[in-house]
């Protein structure tokens, strides 16, 4: 069973006129960032009618009471009432954040529209290792890219020119943290010599990410920057 889970309550006064009371999502899906803030959006006409409204924001979340982990993270916009706007405001993002909201607004009647939010974490933070150093003429060289993020990203392995490594010469593994990201460890081995370059690149259907290293005595690391996105249940009522 689905429940509407309420996390917060206040009261301010505002009318609607009923005969045109419809509720719309600003929104049928969200993407936001860990540890990121969003705000969820449903909008209504305000009118000038004498009907108390009350604004519902919901969490669907089948069988779990999810108030405390929301607590001091979920915000109303009260300001925005009066606009048509019924925003809730959500902080410091979690992974299990994710889900269905639902936004019910009653004047007599009642009105809802639901929408879907996705937390996701980029694969920025790219630890690359030389675990076998390089030699002249070309010999083994075994190359490591370490990340952790979400969804789960596959890696691909390039040289300089942009040319894949062939998948024979490459291993990748991953786990999950207790914070619910993907770690995901790759290993390259292959024949190279010192000064050539190589770079791992983390694929996600929303974003690429990548280090590169370079093959001398010394490790070189460039991890290129990259954009990342990424929510609870509230209630509020307003009479």
């Amino acid at each position: 069973r689905e429940d509407i889970l309420r996390c917060l309550k206040t009261q301010t006064k505002l009318h609607v006129k009923r005969s045109f009371f419809t509720v719309e999502i600003s929104s049928p899906s969200y993407q936001a960032e860990l540890y990121g803030d969003v705000a969820l959006e449903c909008r209504f006409p305000p009118g000038d009618g004498t009907v108390p409204l009350s604004v519902f924001w919901g969490r669907l979340q089948p069988g779990q009471n999810l108030d405390f982990s929301y607590r001091g993270r979920v915000n109303l916009k009260k300001e925005e009432l009066s606009k048509g706007r019924a925003v809730l405001h959500i902080s410091h993002l979690r992974m299990n954040d994710s889900g269905r909201y639902q936004c019910l607004l009653e004047m007599g009647s009642v009105d809802y529209k639901q929408t879907t939010l996705t937390v996701k974490a980029s694969y920025r933070n790219i630890t690359a290792t030389i675990l076998q150093s390089c030699s002249q003429p070309a010999g083994q060289v075994m190359l490591e890219c370490h990340a952790e993020g979400f969804p789960l990203a596959q890696v691909h392995w390039t040289d300089a020119f942009g040319v894949h490594l062939p998948t024979a010469s490459i291993n990748t593994s991953h786990k999950m943290s207790t914070d619910g990201l993907f770690v995901v460890m790759s290993r390259a081995i292959l024949s190279a010599s010192c000064g050539e370059a190589y770079s791992c690149v983390y694929v996600t259907d929303q974003e690429k990410t990548s280090a590169s290293l370079s093959i001398n005595k010394s490790l070189l690391l460039c991890v290129l920057p990259t954009q990342i996105f990424q929510f609870f249940c509230f209630s509020t009522f307003h009479g």
